[in-house]
């Protein structure tokens, strides 16, 4: 990985890679981590503060975990720390990829505490969020709230999604609801809010918002333009780039 983010120096001003939290970690750790970070005891046990630490070398323990996943854990947060901290040092921005619903908490934590750590300054983690699923917006709020009270930059991947069927698999098959939006018009519906919301942020707080708007998709591209000419931002505003999604 770091030297993925070798060849992606010197490509232009907005070098970026795509980072893969379950590359690092395994996914049987994230799943259990998902769980324990959404019962009531986990928000503290489990924290970014604590993930944070982790990163830093400390060797806290975990409840949660076994002492060969806590072992997990430790490699784990420290090489993604790694990665970061280099890719910082290039200029090279992280995108962390989001997965299915029942590692997305994992990977959502790993992501604020690599925030916490690196964009103080500049947006260099940015975290990706799925316009599909019906939590997007509450969850993507929460993340803009949570970097805002604390003076964090905020990079923002805004996509679709590409796990419809197989999370609607999962749902029906365990008995919970199915988390993906109803149709494929209440998605694009979903993509052009968050759009909108992100594209005013960028214009009031350029300095502390940035967005990849990652869509191959004729309507939210113009509409993104047609938006950006409202609100006056240039198509060669730093804090905006486009992306696959």
């Amino acid at each position: 990985m770091l030297k993925c983010v070798d060849l992606s120096l010197g490509s232009n001003y907005r070098s970026m890679m795509q980072l893969k939290v379950t590359a690092l970690m395994g996914a049987d750790l994230c799943k259990k981590l998902a769980v324990a970070h959404t019962q009531p005891s986990g928000a503290e046990d489990l924290g970014v503060h604590r993930v944070m630490e982790v990163m830093d070398g400390q060797d806290l323990t975990f409840p949660s975990l076994t002492d060969l996943e806590t072992q997990h854990l430790w490699a784990s947060l420290r090489r993604l720390n790694d990665i970061g901290q280099y890719a910082k040092q290039n200029g090279v921005r992280l995108l962390v990829d989001a997965e299915y619903t029942y590692l997305n908490p994992a990977l959502s934590l790993v992501t604020m505490a690599l925030m916490g750590r690196f964009n103080v300054s500049e947006p260099a983690i940015w975290n990706t969020y799925q316009c599909y699923l019906k939590h997007c917006d509450a969850r993507l709020s929460a993340d803009v709230e949570w970097a805002s009270s604390r003076g964090l930059c905020f990079g923002v991947k805004l996509v679709r999604g590409a796990y419809m069927e197989k999370e609607r698999e999962l749902a029906k098959r365990l008995g919970y609801p199915d988390p993906i939006q109803a149709s494929w018009e209440d998605t694009n519906s979903n993509y052009q809010k968050l759009l909108d919301k992100m594209l005013e942020l960028v214009r009031e707080k350029r300095q502390k918002f940035s967005l990849v708007i990652a869509t191959h998709n004729e309507t939210s591209v113009t509409h993104a333009l047609r938006r950006m000419g409202e609100l006056g931002i240039g198509c060669d505003n730093e804090s905006l780039s486009p992306g696959d999604g």
